[in-house]
């Protein structure tokens, strides 16, 4: 999978990262997302 690297202010660099497809290539699970930032919302609501 090759995919456009940006630089710092948000720039196409004008090369590709070649990433791994079976890393890269899957189908993200919403539920486990949302379930990880509530995870760091209540870490940072505790201090």
């Amino acid at each position: 999978m090759q995919l456009p690297v940006y630089s710092e202010d948000g720039t196409e660099a004008g090369r590709e990262a070649d990433l791994s497809e079976t890393v890269f290539g899957i189908e993200p699970n919403e539920h486990v997302v949302w379930l990880d930032v509530r995870r760091i919302q209540a870490a940072e609501r505790q201090g």
